[in-house]
């Protein structure tokens, strides 16, 4: 496992814009370039260290706090956006509170579902393994766009409640 000494050894991180800085001469390192490179299948910068991988975010927090906690998380949800303002120890359940809308939702909402059988939106709001759920029926009355609307500010008013600071609408 790194060490904060390690790491502050082969970097220099810089406040303005978030980045580890090269600043030991190392296997293929060009001293005073960004560290590390950007991975196309989690869209984290990794870093190598002594032939294991690490996030940057992580390395962050680990040059200016001396130690690693389990989750962090980006308030942005960016996750090349390592200035320490925007990073903060969290919980595996509170990290997934953050999580952007998924490219395979189809109402736009996070959290809603169309169940085109049924008739009606779905709504469910997770916290620690625990779901919260409510059903808006398009009936008399209440149009599909009105059942929407409806969803929409139940799912955004309980996942603010549930989630609290940690609340991404998507």
């Amino acid at each position: 496992m790194v060490t904060q000494s390690r790491v502050k050894d082969l970097l220099d991180y810089n406040e303005t814009t978030g980045e580890l800085i090269n600043k030991a001469r190392r296997q293929g390192i060009v001293v005073g370039t960004i560290a590390g490179t950007t991975n196309t299948s989690d869209g984290y910068r990794h870093i190598t260290i002594d032939y294991k991988i690490y996030a940057a975010h992580r390395l962050v927090w680990l040059y200016i706090h001396g130690e690693l906690p389990e989750f962090l998380d980006h308030k942005d949800s960016n996750r090349l956006n390592n200035k320490l303002s925007n990073l903060r120890v969290a919980t595996k359940s509170t990290n997934n509170c953050n999580q952007l809308l998924t490219s395979r939702n189809t109402s736009g909402v996070k959290g809603l579902t169309w169940y085109n059988d049924k008739n009606y939106y779905y709504a469910r709001v997770r916290l620690k393994g625990k779901t919260t759920c409510k059903a808006f029926p398009v009936k008399y009355g209440i149009d599909k766009q009105q059942a929407l609307t409806l969803a929409t500010e139940w799912v955004r008013a309980k996942r603010l409640e549930l989630h609290g600071d940690f609340v991404n609408h998507g």
